[in-house]
């Protein structure tokens, strides 16, 4: 049997042509808070290690 890590990355990679291409700046920008950058975006995602979840629960 699967584990939920393999069948999460078989989920994914099934839609992978429907995600967007990655595009990453040429260098970074350090701050020291993400108070400094909160005005240019609607949302910051944080995941927990690429699998997103509410408690044991794979969404």
């Amino acid at each position: 049997m699967a584990s939920d890590a393999d069948w999460a990355f078989a989920q994914y990679e099934k839609v992978r042509e429907a995600l967007p291409t990655a595009v990453f700046p040429a260098r970074s920008t350090h701050i020291a808070n993400i108070g400094e950058v909160a005005d240019q975006f609607d949302v910051f995602l944080l995941d927990a290690f690429g699998v997103l979840n509410v408690g044991d629960t794979v969404i």
